[in-house]
């Protein structure tokens, strides 16, 4: 099946001095020199091969940046029957499920398919994986019949990935515990990135839910990404989940954020685009370059809006802050909203979408249900620092509730977008649509980015 889908994409915009990525062009002029006045060659300064022919055209340095780096898989591990359950999930445009790897795979069935979502269930029925991919975030989660089910073996998990689309893995390791109360926990949280900030575990018990979850925040040339790990026990359940949060802007000093920054991502065809910027010291965004060329590229002030083509677009915005010192600050945050012809992701596992699998009974009920966290938000998610001052700023976002910034123009009425939609609908839960439209011509709307609480 083949879905008309719409990816909207949080932050993923790199600000500050980013080595590389701006290309230097230009052109040299090369006078002719008469013949009776050509200096003489030296034979005696080297290899005569190694002296510049001056009849030679000039070498023009090309104006073409370099490529986004290539696509790298994440891999999520989970403790599951005495075994490691790995689950390798590769990335389609806009941050799609495209293919989906189990192993061991034996006795698993595929019973939910969707660009977004894909859900597992074992021979038994007593245990779930689900995938799901939403707003540039990823979750994957196991649900089983007791806690005991994640401790065999040891317990330990992992995760790996590209965090910041550089081409760079960075590893997480963690274990799940249980106390001798029957609570969860969960020990020896590490990350193959020195730079990376270890939150202490946090455990809650709430009305028959006990959880333990802890976060690991990761920033780099003004991106900032959160990893969070959660084990949690209800009644007679116990899941672990694993979710990388959508990439945003992160506020720096305004002498640090200043400068050249890049926004990459994949287009619908699965070619790759970035867009080239400069940030001033005004808080404006100057020399927007668009690659490939894009059908228009619309700058105003702090904003602006990039249209690949008339199903692509991308928009930028500066958002002011203020430091801890109260110095000023500023971030530049980047949406990309595609509506592409994306087609279910392929698994190594046999499909039968006739067998139930329960998860939308937990979308109805559960605490993280799509329809209540409009902002991307679950039940993990209820932490103050998912906001910040860029979703206070002063430069019109409380002025414009719809999401509206310089950049927009009247299209976005005719498409019936009020700047934080595209018209697919807006008040449907994401993959309704694509659930119930004919096969073809489905249309989602990722709103709900799988933010872990610092997003959003």
């Amino acid at each position: 099946m083949t879905h008309r889908r719409t990816v909207r994409i949080g932050t993923l915009a790199t600000v500050g001095a980013v080595a590389g990525i701006m290309g230097i062009g230009g052109g040299l002029g090369v006078a002719a020199i008469p013949p009776d006045t050509a200096p003489a060659v030296s034979t005696t300064l080297g290899d005569p091969a190694t002296i510049p022919d001056p009849t030679a055209p000039p070498t023009i340095p090309s104006t073409v940046p370099p490529a986004p780096a290539p696509a790298v898989p994440s891999t999520t591990t989970l403790p599951l029957f005495g075994v490691q359950l790995t689950i390798d999930i590769s990335a389609g445009p806009g941050g799609t499920l495209a293919n989906i790897a189990v192993n061991p795979a034996v006795g698993l069935t595929a019973t939910e398919l969707r660009p977004n979502e894909v859900v597992f269930v074992n021979t038994a029925g007593t245990t779930e994986l689900v995938v799901k991919s939403r707003g540039g975030g990823q979750r994957v989660e196991a649900t089983s019949r007791s806690i005991d089910d994640f401790l065999a073996g040891g317990g330990a998990g992992g995760w790996s990935g590209d965090i910041f689309g550089t081409g760079e893995v960075t590893t997480v390791g963690f274990t799940v515990t249980k106390s001798p109360d029957g609570s969860p926990g969960i020990t020896g949280v590490t990350t193959s990135d020195p730079t990376a900030v270890i939150g202490a575990v946090e455990h809650e018990a709430d009305d028959g839910e006990i959880e333990a979850k802890v976060r690991i925040a990761f920033s780099r040339d003004g991106q900032s990404r959160n990893l969070s790990i959660k084990v949690e026990v209800e009644g007679d359940e116990a899941s672990v989940r694993v979710t990388l949060s959508r990439l945003r802007g992160a506020q720096r000093p305004v002498s640090e954020a200043t400068g050249p920054g890049v926004w990459n991502g994949t287009l619908c065809d699965g070619s790759v685009a970035r867009i080239d910027y400069v940030l001033t010291a005004e808080g404006e965004l100057a020399d927007v370059v668009a690659t490939p060329e894009a059908d228009r590229v619309r700058v105003r002030g702090n904003g602006a809006e990039v249209r690949f083509s008339g199903d692509e677009r991308v928009k930028l915005k500066v958002r002011r802050g203020e430091g801890p010192a109260g110095e000023a600050t500023l971030a530049v945050g980047a949406e990309a909203r595609f509506r592409c012809d994306v087609p279910d992701p392929t698994v190594n596992v046999p499909v039968d979408t006739s067998v139930p699998d329960g998860d939308d009974d937990d979308d109805e009920g559960d605490d993280d249900s799509d329809r209540r966290n409009r902002g991307g938000r679950d039940d993990d998610d209820r932490d103050d620092d998912d906001r910040d001052d860029d979703d206070r700023d002063d430069d019109g976002d409380r002025r414009n509730r719809g999401g509206r910034d310089g950049a927009d123009d009247d299209d976005d009425r005719r498409n019936g977008d009020a700047g934080g939609g595209d018209g697919s609908g807006a008040n449907e839960r994401p993959g309704d649509r694509g659930r119930n439209a004919p096969a073809g011509d489905s249309e989602t709307d990722d709103r709900d980015a799988l933010d872990d609480g610092s997003d959003g």
